[in-house]
């Protein structure tokens, strides 16, 4: 299966999330240039709890929207890249 067609395939509340990630991803990089290693981690530690948050409080607990552990994946995988490239560089 060729990258295309994956990206293709996948339903658009993925998309959405992962793009939301990318967004949540921008504050590793930001805090680390402010803090170093330490800012990194909490740019990481604090998008990765944004996005506990919508899923366990927002979706789950309030019923506004169906909490979904794929959501969750879609969402921390930008933040997970980013971080590990962070850190080897």
């Amino acid at each position: 299966m060729s990258l295309k067609k994956l990206i293709q395939d996948l339903p658009l509340d993925k998309k959405e999330h992962i793009i939301v990630g990318v967004v949540y991803s921008a504050l590793i990089p930001l805090l680390g240039l402010f803090f170093g290693n330490i800012g990194g981690l909490l740019g990481f530690l604090i998008g990765t709890g944004l996005n506990l948050w919508k899923e366990i409080w927002n979706d789950k607990i309030s019923k506004r929207g169906n909490a979904e552990v794929l959501d969750f994946i879609a969402t921390e995988l930008p933040l997970i890249i980013t971080f590990i490239a962070l850190w080897m560089g």
